[in-house]
């Protein structure tokens, strides 16, 4: 499928405010956490993980590669905020 820019800009405004969705929904849930993540916490936050690559996977097209800066912004911007949420993201299989 061939975009023209005004497509695109619709697909990249649509794209921004999902990424900023996301950005709200980690400071809605973790805001008031700075420390002391829970495992539910981590859970939680690899479930919003796991609804963002939905979402991204939305985004096939050729055109869309644009978007990536987008994507690695938010994803920057998250895990700076948060950091002990991505300490270890495969604390699952070290546990007993």
């Amino acid at each position: 499928m061939v975009f023209n820019e005004g497509d695109f800009a619709i697909r990249k405004r649509k794209f921004i405010q999902k990424m900023q969705w996301f950005e709200n929904e980690f400071e809605e849930l973790f805001g008031g956490k700075t420390h002391l993540m829970t495992k539910e916490d981590r859970d939680l936050a690899n479930d919003l993980l796991d609804r963002l690559s939905e979402v991204i996977n939305q985004y096939q097209e050729k055109e869309d590669a644009r978007l990536l800066p987008i994507l690695s912004e938010t994803l920057k911007r998250i895990e700076k905020h948060y950091p002990e949420l991505f300490l270890d993201l495969d604390y699952k299989n070290h546990e007993k």
